[in-house]
């Protein structure tokens, strides 16, 4: 169990759109498996984000782990240097010979483990982003290609696409519910973005206004429709999400 821990500010943007009871139960949730690196039983949402935040915790310890074992083997090589170093004091050429040797050994040891780390650590993530992502393009009811050109497209347009992948499937989640209550209160209910469109457009960000107004034929409108800037008229007509 480690004393202490790293936490990353890129954890609470990522999850800062989700409720206040799912981002405590991820805060909770976190310092648990700090403690005794054991999953807590989470609900699906914050066990979405969660599994994202577990892959630094879990390259953190890796890393502690290693460096722990480095500095063992650097002290026993060092260890045996000053051993050596003792039993051939009388011979100056030999003895800085030896030095260098351990160093070198020391420095070698820890660039093979560093690079090590960091591949496997970089594949890891990865990993775990894109079953995020295939939970999230599963559900999306809009028109949708394969899951490595899709995520490969959420890559290329968004530079902060680590810290938002975890708001994907919540916002996706809260527009399903207000298509839902739009319709139940007879508004007009527009047909999907398909993926791509969706994501260019960062629909996650779009704020939901759940009020739905009579219109003079005593008809429900739709005053809850929100506004995505940079749209022409005909797809205004065709699609909000």
């Amino acid at each position: 169990m480690a004393d202490s821990f790293i936490f990353y500010t890129s954890w609470v943007k990522s999850i800062q759109g989700l409720s206040d009871d799912v981002r405590l139960e991820i805060y909770d949730a976190i310092f648990e498996y700090v403690a005794t690196r054991e999953i807590p039983a989470l609900k699906s949402m914050a066990a979405l984000a969660f599994n994202f935040i577990k892959e630094d915790i879990d390259r953190n310890f890796q890393k502690y782990e290693v460096l722990k074992n480095t500095r063992s083997e650097a002290g026993r090589a060092g260890a045996t240097a000053r051993w050596q170093n003792k039993k051939m004091a009388n011979d100056s050429k030999n003895s800085k010979r030896i030095l260098p040797l351990a160093n070198d050994s020391k420095n070698s040891l820890n660039d093979n483990v560093n690079v090590n780390v960091n591949v496997n650590n970089k594949e890891n993530k990865k990993e775990s982003a894109i079953k995020i992502f295939e939970d999230f393009r599963k559900k999306f009811a809009g028109t949708k290609r394969g899951l490595q050109t899709e995520f490969d497209n959420f890559q290329k347009k968004h530079s902060d696409w680590q810290n938002v992948i975890s708001l994907l499937l919540p916002a996706l989640i809260n527009q399903e519910k207000w298509r839902a209550a739009a319709k139940a209160a007879g508004a007009f209910v527009p047909q999907w973005k398909n993926l791509q469109t969706w994501i260019n457009q960062r629909c996650w960000e779009d704020e939901l206004n759940f009020n739905f107004e009579k219109s003079n034929n005593g008809r429900e409108t739709n005053s809850g429709v929100p506004r995505v800037p940079n749209r022409d008229e005909a797809d205004y007509r065709t699609d909000v999400f």
